[in-house]
């Protein structure tokens, strides 16, 4: 999903929670998941993985953004992209 939103961000200078998730959920679309699986968010009562094989869930534009959130690759792409953005509006 990083790689979804980079691109947003890339292409269209903005996150755009919705296309991230439309395009989440066409890449998604079909996918199973298999036990041992990473899971997008774990907390406290949650372990991380999957326990049993699932068909990946069709997520909205705030469970993506919520996920997004907890994750330091996020946040360090969030930062990389602002400092990238504002080095480009410089004017020497």
């Amino acid at each position: 999903m990083l790689v979804l939103i980079q691109e947003q961000l890339e292409t269209h200078g903005y996150l755009g929670w919705d296309v991230v998730a439309n395009s989440y959920n066409k890449m998604m679309a079909g996918v199973t998941q298999c036990p041992g699986e990473k899971l997008a968010t774990s907390g406290r009562w949650r372990s991380g993985v999957l326990k049993e094989a699932r068909k990946a869930p069709v997520r909205n534009d705030k469970a993506l953004r919520i996920s997004s959130g907890r994750w330091k690759e996020y946040h360090a792409l969030l930062a990389a992209y602002l400092l990238n953005a504002d080095a480009d509006k410089k004017i020497d």
